[in-house]
This record gives structure tokens, C-alpha cells and sequence, in this order.
């Protein structure tokens, strides 16, 4: 899917009327929160976020605990609109806990927890209302908030894979839950991915699906979206627009916007590094697959991007199975199952993050039982020698032909050939005095073949 570049972001905009006591409806839409979700109290893998501009507690935002020490959020929550300056203070809440903001006093109920820093990807400019590329940000705390929820950061290939299943996924985020409606609780919502385009205009992004019974309403913006599967929580990325908030769809087709985490790295390992942790190695680089018979053999080149803390690596199938770990750069599957089979490798650190490509054209193996050849071409010379020439086991096979058999219709054996690698083989015999039609049979190591149809014939004198 384009996305349009007309999608709105935003934050909870705080009023004057959150000067003085708690409103039961505070705040101007900009943009995405969940609506027709359920409370998500004391999700440990989502923070509110409170930002200060000019001086004042002005918007709330979400963020996804990722680190104990380190959010993502977008990076829209953390600029000025319109312009690429960073927010002058941000706060954070304790993960899933309430979250209240007022213009004049500010947090309340925040976590003691200082931000230090907060950072968006070179040249990320807010579109002051509208989503942008690289939308994007890595807030830095002082101490630990807390223990993340997810395993790791979902891999571009994963995101593939589960964009073509049309998976579930969740969004998870503070504020309106519907049309001016707040909350102090964070709210949940599940999704079907709709979308993945890595590299397009507004960088690498993915979209969900949304109706008019549940999806995002105004000021979701940095929440995480996230995959739970029986191996673990992984986070995809942030939420950062829509372009049909609110149940009120300007256009038939209705869906969010998010920013994809893994598709931003080099940026990422930064602030990681900078904090102690390990960099997160990238992709492996020139997968390879090769068969003989039923053992598979996929080889690779280490990551371009932070190959030293690489610790191992997982060869996945086309349907996400782990197949082989490895600290080597090969591995060899024994005994694969007929069929059509697509591989890739992941990178993994210490911490069990790492990314791996979507599987490549060129990197699947056919395993299949070789086919029935064709028949051969004999020739008798004036001396009685019988000449049977052939074509190798033809069509798309891994079969390792051991030996060839060429017999006559009564299927005695009457030449044994080891193949070679000339495309069309021959072999050469004397055999009785009589009328002959040959045929031939390859021996592999998936079985031998059918018996081909029989030759011309040919008439050896005595």
C-alpha cells in the first residue's frame, strides 16, 4: 500500500482548561488513540510520556519500554511542529501506571526517573500535523523504569511474514479512547497487518486496519505496537498516524501508520551502545542455498552492520521455524521434506536481538524424486559394439545420481555407467547376438528412477 502523505499525527494536546482542576474531557485530537480496546493497566511494555514546550506541560504521548533504561516513541512527540528543535523536557510514568498531565503543574504521578536525553534520526523534520519520514525517537533515562515485556525487536523478515498472514497485531497506548473521551489508564488494541513497505517515502513503515467498531482515535502517537507468539513479545515498532482517527474515515479505506524498528539500526545501536548494551548486528549478507539429495546447505557473509557482537545465528524456513543455530557461517539440514523450501538467516547478540532479510528470490531449493528420463539413442557398430547415449536425470531435482543402468526390456543390466559431467552421457557394450530396445534408469540418492521408454532398435549380427 502507498501511504499518502496527508496521514495526521499527534499528541494530547493539553488546554487552559486543564489549568485548574481535572477535566473529564481534556484535550484538542490531533491524532491516533485506541478506541474499542480494553484497559491495559499495568502493561509493562507502555509509558506515558508528558512533554514540555516553551515552558509549559503542553502534550502526552506514549512510548514503548524497550530497554529498562532506554523508550522509543515518535519523533514528532519529542520536536517542535514544524521544525526539527527538540521538545525542551520530557517526563515519563511509571510502565502501564495512570498518567494525568496539567498545563500548570505538570506530571502528576510521574516516575522519579530523570530523562537525559532524547534523540530523532538526522535530518527528521516534524510535520506539524501531518506524519513524516524517519518518524522516530529514542528517549534516554537516567536509571532503570522498569523490565521491559518484549523478548526483542521483531525482525524485517518477520514483519514480512506476518504482514502476508495478515496477523493480529497489538497497539498500546495513553489517552482519548473515542471522540474527546480521556483516560488515565492505557488502553489495547488488536489489529490485522494490513501493509509493510521497508524504504518507501516516510522510511520503514507498516499499516494495520481499522473499522468503525474498534482502532486508533487522537493522541496514541509512540505507542508500541507489538506481536505476542508462543516463543515470545516482540516489538514491531511505534504508532505514529492515521489516516481515518476516530471512526471518522475520510476515505473507504481506513488504517494506521507505524514506524517499523528494525528498519532503523544503525540509528538504534547509538543510543544502545551509549548505555551500555550491545549494538544489534544486522541482516546476514549473501545467503546462499544449496542440496544434495535431501541435505540442505545454506551459507552466509556476517553483517555489514555490527558484525562484532554477533554471537550466533538461526536459519529460519519460509514459515518462521528456526531450522539451525550456529556460530558459524553454514549449516547443513539433513533430511528436508519434498517441496519447495525458502530460507534466511538472523544475526543474534547477547541480548538475543539481531535482524534478518526477507527470503531472497534466489535463495529456495527444490527438493523433489528425480524424474522419469527420456528414452535413449542406440547405435550398433559393424564389430557388435552397442552404443546407448542419454540425457542426465532432467527437470528441477537435488538428486545425486550414484550410477546409471541402461537394460534391456526384459530388464537385465547390460551397462553400468558412472555419470560425468558432460550433459548427454553414453555407454558402451557388447552384448549377445539378438535385437535390442534400451532403456535407462538412474540411481540416486532420492531412489532410483522410473525405467525410461525403450530406445530405437537396434540388431547386433552373429
Amino acid at each position: 500500500m502507498r501511504m499518502p502523505a496527508a496521514l495526521r499525527v499527534g499528541v494530547v494536546v493539553l488546554t487552559a482548561a486543564a489549568l485548574l482542576t481535572p477535566p473529564a474531557h481534556a484535550g484538542t485530537e490531533r491524532d491516533s488513540r485506541v478506541y474499542g480496546g480494553a484497559v491495559s493497566a499495568g502493561n509493562a511494555g507502555v509509558v506515558a510520556l508528558a512533554i514540555n514546550r516553551g515552558g509549559a506541560w503542553v502534550a502526552l504521548c506514549s512510548a514503548a519500554l524497550w530497554r529498562p533504561r532506554l523508550l522509543l516513541t515518535a519523533a514528532h512527540c519529542v520536536t517542535t511542529p514544524g521544525s526539527s528543535a527538540l521538545a525542551d523536557g520530557l517526563a515519563v510514568f511509571p510502565p502501564g501506571a495512570p498518567a494525568q498531565v496539567y498545563s500548570n503543574t505538570g506530571p502528576q504521578g510521574a516516575a522519579p526517573v530523570r530523562v537525559v536525553r532524547w534523540t530523532v534520526p538526522a535530518g527528521y523534520v516534524n510535520g506539524n500535523g501531518r506524519v513524516s519520514p524517519n518518524d522516530i525517537a529514542i528517549v534516554e533515562l537516567e536509571s532503570d523504569l522498569g523490565a521491559p515485556a518484549y523478548s526483542r525487536l521483531a525482525s524485517r523478515f518477520e514483519i514480512g511474514v506476518w504482514t502476508s498472514q495478515q496477523a493480529v497485531v497489538d497497539h498500546a497506548g495513553y489517552g482519548l479512547i473515542g471522540p474527546s473521551l480521556t483516560s488515565q489508564l492505557p488502553h489495547s488494541v488488536s489489529l490485522p497487518l494490513l501493509s509493510y513497505s521497508p524504504g518507501s517515502s516516510l522510511g520503514d513503515t507498516f499499516a494495520t486496519a481499522q473499522d468503525a467498531t474498534k482502532g486508533i482515535c487522537p493522541g496514541d502517537s509512540g505507542g508500541p505496537v507489538f506481536r505476542t507468539t508462543a516463543e515470545g513479545q516482540y516489538l514491531i515498532g511505534v504508532e505514529v498516524g492515521s489516516n481515518s482517527p476516530c471512526q471518522n474515515p475520510p476515505s473507504p479505506t481506513i488504517f494506521n501508520v507505524s514506524t517499523a524498528a528494525s528498519g532503523y539500526l544503525p540509528f538504534l545501536n547509538s543510543a544502545l551502545v551509549g548505555v551500555g548494551y550491545a549494538a544489534i548486528p544486522g541482516a546476514p549478507g549473501q545467503v546462499t542455498a544449496s542440496a544434495a539429495n535431501r541435505d540442505v546447505t545454506v551459507q552466509w557473509q556476517p553483517p555489514a552492520l555490527s558484525p562484532e557482537t554477533v554471537t550466533g545465528y538461526d536459519v529460519i524456513d519460509e514459515t518462521g521455524t528456526i531450522v539451525c543455530q550456529t556460530q558459524s557461517t553454514s549449516c547443513i539440514l539433513p533430511g528436508v521434506a519434498d517441496g519447495v523450501h525458502g530460507y534466511t538467516v538472523r544475526s543474534r547478540n547477547v541480548d538475543g536481538e539481531g535482524d534478518a532479510d526477507p527470503i531472497a528470490a534466489g535463495v529456495s531449493i527444490t527438493i523433489a524424486a528425480p524424474a522419469r528420463m527420456a528414452a535413449p539413442r542406440a547405435s550398433v557398430s559393424r564389430k557388435g559394439v552397442v552404443t546407448a547415449r542419454f540425457a542426465g536425470v532432467p527437470g528441477s531435482t537435488t538428486a545425486v545420481v550414484d550410477r546409471y543402468l541402461v537394460t534391456d526390456g526384459k530388464g537385465t543390466v547390460l551397462c553400468r555407467l558412472v555419470p560425468d559431467e558432460r550433459r548427454i552421457q553414453s555407454c558402451r557394450f557388447t552384448p549377445e547376438p539378438g535385437s535390442y530396445r534400451l532403456r535407462v534408469i538412474a540411481l540416486t540418492g532420492l531412489g532410483p528412477t522410473p525405467v525410461s521408454p525403450p530406445s530405437n532398435r537396434v540388431r547386433v549380427r552373429g
